[in-house]
């Protein structure tokens, strides 16, 4: 089970207004929770983006 900041697409392909998977579709969602309420900063999203794209 990965955390929303690990997934690949989450905050780039994949946010609430196009979201990719459940999680993003319900305001209740993980990853719309995080996405929404800033749980999660935006630059580290680009950061995990670019670190992943290297592996």
């Amino acid at each position: 089970m990965l955390k929303p900041w690990e997934c690949k697409v989450f905050g780039t392909a994949c946010t609430p207004e196009m979201p990719i998977g459940t999680c993003m579709v319900s305001s209740e969602g993980a990853c719309a929770a995080y996405y929404n309420f800033g749980r999660f900063s935006r630059q580290r999203v680009r950061e995990v983006s670019i670190e992943a794209s290297r592996a």
